[in-house]
């Protein structure tokens, strides 16, 4: 009779030599009732409790070529510590012929040996999920006192074995600090990690620097001393590296630089909106790029101003990098509308606006005719003048064929990291 091995070991309490042992008890078995090995398949360093093992899953794959009549295991642990993955594999297994034998569990045919294998598979379930239970409580316990919970530790720090905290590395704290600076003064994460590799300056495992990592170094909060475990949170559990205003200013410049992929001018297609703050201009920029199907070339729909506000009637409005007029609360913005025959968006004009509120000598109130407090300029050739300041009847009147009932459009923004452009290029 023709049989397969198939053995396991768990990080969590086993070590390598535990897998010899397996198949040295197995062999023997197969040798003492007359069954020819014909494979092993061997997980290591994989929990039963789930069935995403890559050997098990060739084996059961295998059981339908009627390359073998049994598996064979040390223990029944071995196969699953999960009723349901266990009875549902076996009815596999029982399908194609195959039947699982446990080389160290004596187990009887007939009823009284469903009983005991039920109940060996029960106790193995109680016993996986009884010790989930102790570490999950001990890694609880372990966070309450700000202790680590295993896990890569961040550059900058140092494990402390001992205490089993993060302490601050002198070598390379001040190095967090420097990416962390840089970036808020305007240097790209590119250009960031040029430097460092120029410097011959390497990770804690010892590699050259990448893109890759400094969006989740930027947004590690343990730099500025939170701890985290699951729902375990500690100000000041862990030293702070960085200062939280330097932190601050690191999010909002991330914030900053965002993309959304959205169909925003009602065409059927999606569009790339991008939002970018640059260096050399000290100012925001915004993009909208369209793609054509058939070649894939991108192409662009709108540069401006990035504070986007699209609307269902196909209008955008660019909102200024700053607001230094006279409007107050008021935003100057720039409007387009899209013209779907040249796929671009056309500049309609550009608004801004006077506060009455804000005490100004010459508030031109002979304009404000209906008495709002506010009056308009709008100027379409391209160069605002400040002239001819309109009452809110008048600029509402031009508004309204561009953005008519105000529906908006609310694209999902996503920080603009390799991560994110990765996983939308994957789940493209």
């Amino acid at each position: 009779m023709n049989a397969v091995i198939y053995a396991r070991y768990s990080s969590d309490s086993q070590r390598e030599e535990s897998i010899e042992g397996q198949l040295r008890e197995c062999r023997e078995y197969a040798e003492r009732n007359n069954m020819t090995i014909v494979g092993t398949y061997i997980d290591r360093a994989l929990s039963a409790k789930t069935a995403d093992r890559p050997e098990f899953q060739h084996m059961i794959k295998d059981s339908a070529k009627e390359l073998f009549e049994i598996v064979l295991v040390w223990k029944l642990d071995r196969f699953s510590r999960d009723r349901y993955d266990s009875a549902h594999y076996k009815h596999i297994l029982k399908k194609n012929g195959v039947k699982v034998i446990s080389a160290k569990e004596h187990i009887s045919e007939g009823p009284e040996g469903i009983i005991l294998e039920a109940m060996l598979e029960g106790y193995t379930e109680f016993y996986s999920a009884e010790l989930s239970e102790k570490i999950h409580r001990g890694q609880k316990e372990n966070a309450l006192k700000g202790k680590n919970n295993g896990g890569g530790v961040p550059l900058g720090y140092l494990l402390d074995k001992k205490a089993q905290k993060l302490a601050i590395d002198p070598t390379t704290a001040p190095l967090v600090v420097e990416v962390f600076e840089k970036y808020a003064d305007g240097k790209s994460v590119r250009s960031i990690v040029e430097d460092l590799n120029v410097r011959g300056l390497r990770t804690k495992k010892g590699q050259p620097f990448n893109i890759n990592s400094f969006s989740s170094l930027l947004k590690n909060r343990k730099y500025i001393g939170e701890y985290r475990y699951q729902d375990v949170v500690i100000e000041g559990g862990v030293p702070a590296i960085v200062p939280e205003d330097l932190f601050n200013r690191v999010q909002e410049r991330m914030e900053k630089n965002r993309f959304s992929v959205c169909d925003v001018d009602g065409d059927g297609a999606e569009e790339l909106i991008l939002l970018y703050t640059t260096a050399i201009t000290a100012a925001q920029r915004g993009f909208i790029f369209s793609c054509e199907e058939e070649t894939g070339k991108l192409g662009i729909q709108l540069e401006s101003y990035p504070l986007f506000t699209f609307y269902k009637s196909g209008a955008v409005e660019g909102g200024w990098s700053h607001n230094q007029g006279k409007g107050n609360t008021f935003w100057p913005y720039d409007l387009y509308r899209y013209d779907s025959f040249l796929d671009v968006y056309v500049d309609v004009g550009s608004v801004d606006a006077w506060d009455e509120s804000l005490g100004i000598e010459d508030y031109p109130s002979q304009a404000d005719k209906s008495g709002s407090g506010f009056v308009y300029y709008i100027e379409t050739n391209g160069s605002m003048t400040w002239e001819d300041p309109l009452d809110v009847s008048i600029y509402e009147a031009w508004r309204y064929p561009y953005v008519r009932d105000g529906q908006e459009i609310l694209p999902e923004y996503l920080p603009l990291t390799a991560e994110n452009i990765q996983s939308l290029l994957t789940a493209g």
